[in-house]
């Protein structure tokens, strides 16, 4: 059995320390989403093994259509999205509770391990959509 995690590793690495300096990691969020999230990924994936094969390809693709759908329709209608990186104000940060925070990396995490599937496709669209975080910064974020 393979693992592309050491293929991987250098990559998110190095996008992290950019997007970094860039200022486009919100680390509090990042932070507590990777924490729960990867708690509940080893519980997920232990759950996997009690559930239908069948029926985890089906959700696996209603959990694909559904993410790369809030992508697509947030990149259509922008107004109804996060503001626009430019438009932002330090002031105007979102600052969502450590306990939403917490509470969406749990389900994003269970999520991904139990269809194993990478967090960043569930991430992003959580931090683009409930978290209202930009999408740069929703990428910055998620590795």
């Amino acid at each position: 059995m393979g693992s592309t995690v050491p293929a991987i590793i250098p990559g998110a690495l190095s996008g992290a320390w950019r997007y970094s300096r860039e200022g486009l990691v919100q680390w509090r969020i990042a932070i507590t989403l990777g924490l729960s999230g990867s708690v509940m990924a080893v519980v997920g994936a232990l759950a996997s093994d009690a559930v239908n094969g069948r029926l985890l390809m089906v959700l696996t693709a209603f959990m694909m259509l559904w993410a790369g759908g809030s992508v697509v329709w947030r990149l259509r209608h922008p107004r109804m999205a996060a503001p626009a990186d430019a438009a932002r104000s330090e002031r105007d940060e979102p600052r969502p509770s450590g306990l939403l925070v917490g509470a969406l990396g749990v389900i994003a995490g269970f999520t991904a391990g139990l269809l194993g599937v990478g967090g960043g496709i569930i991430v992003v669209p959580v931090l683009s959509g409930p978290l209202r975080l930009p999408m740069r910064q929703a990428v910055a974020s998620a590795w």
